[in-house]
């Protein structure tokens, strides 16, 4: 069984142990998230991917093909560095998974499980304390300063909207959809549910089961119920907690388990460092942005003929398939996202097509 406060402890621990670079100053503060591994017959726990951030991008600054990250709050690049880790594990003979030949789908061994950390309350519903005379609303919308509870809701921002839904909202898709995303939903058995949120901060616990879960109706969809927890009497602090008299730090950083550039730093969806020159330039851009992913996907799919059989697809096929299309592999995956949208998430804002419809083949346009 795991303890939140050792959770809590590794997450910050492996933080501190990273470099400098991208980390706040003394005048700004961050927020951490991370995913970390616990194996049941060895009773240990991992880090194996990590993020910290509180940006997201307005509309404007979108790239069509899928280079920058739009949204980086912490939540979302330490889900996104996971996914980034899980491709890493499809390829070993000794990681996370097993291989069924008869099904030829990945399944995550038996005695490994998943757990969140993150050093506030995620963004959106669960912030919201209900007065005692609320209800739920049968029709979420999204209203600026709206105390709905159970509303989905934009990411905050200053000037022109950001498109990006709330961490609540996304954790909330995660406990149902799983943090693999679709492209993986296609290649592994089921979904990788996170089994417990951990939290070092103080937060209202009815409010973050009621974003995560009890905002869905069980019986109509495979809704998991995390464990909600806190830690207590940590021995390690996180340094860079929310502070209303500090700036928020403008930089990201998103760790993964794995060999090549496990480490990457970045400030507004690029790398660090990144001239306007070079701002739409792929190799400027971080392996977690949906591009680098997906041609992550196409590489590993590419290459292992019993995948190429099970979908039908020549390798030369599968290369011209657009973002969407790959996508749309996961036809299970899909189906339930679109039932979940059309009962709970009906005002889920949609990026547009345009960027959605982009292929391996690279193009240096915006």
């Amino acid at each position: 069984m795991t303890h939140p406060s050792e959770i809590c402890e590794i997450a910050i621990k492996k933080f501190e142990n990273l470099p400098k670079t991208g980390k706040p100053t003394q005048d700004e503060w961050t927020i951490l998230a991370a995913v970390i591994l616990y194996d049941k017959s060895a009773n240990s726990l991992k880090v194996v991917s990590l993020g910290t951030g509180t940006k997201s991008l307005p509309k404007t600054k979108y790239c069509k093909n899928g280079l920058i990250l739009n949204d980086s709050h912490a939540e979302v690049i330490a889900k996104r560095a996971f996914q980034k880790y899980l491709f890493s594990e499809l390829r070993k003979d000794d990681g996370i998974f097993t291989f069924n030949q008869e099904t030829v789908q990945f399944e995550v061994k038996e005695d490994l499980s998943f757990h969140f950390y993150t050093s506030h309350v995620p963004c959106g519903d669960a912030c919201i304390i209900p007065e005692k005379d609320e209800s739920y609303s049968e029709e979420p919308v999204i209203r600026q300063n709206a105390q709905d509870i159970g509303a989905v809701r934009l990411k905050p921002g200053k000037g022109i909207r950001t498109l990006s839904m709330s961490c609540s909202d996304k954790l909330a898709k995660w406990n149902v959809l799983g943090v693999q995303g679709s492209l993986l939903s296609s290649l592994i058995s089921k979904p990788i549910i996170l089994e417990s949120i951990n939290l070092s901060c103080d937060f209202e616990h009815e409010a973050i089961e009621r974003a995560i879960w009890k905002r869905f109706n069980s019986q109509e969809f495979d809704v998991s119920h995390p464990l909600i927890r806190k830690g207590f009497e940590l021995e390690i602090d996180f340094e860079f907690c929310f502070d209303k008299d500090k700036n928020p730090c403008p930089n990201t950083i998103a760790w993964a388990d794995v060999q090549e550039r496990p480490l990457q730093v970045s400030v507004n969806g690029k790398r660090l460092g990144v001239g306007k020159k070079q701002f739409y330039n792929k190799k400027s851009s971080l392996d977690i942005c949906k591009r680098l992913l997906f041609e992550n996907y196409l590489d590993f799919v590419g290459s292992n003929h019993l995948f190429l059989k099970k979908f039908g697809l020549t390798r030369d096929e599968l290369f011209a398939m657009k973002y969407e299309d790959v996508k749309n592999l996961s036809k299970s995956y899909q189906k339930t996202w679109k039932d979940l949208k059309i009962k709970y998430f009906k005002m889920w804002v949609e990026k547009d097509f345009c960027f959605k419809e982009f292929s391996s083949i690279y193009e240096n346009k915006p």
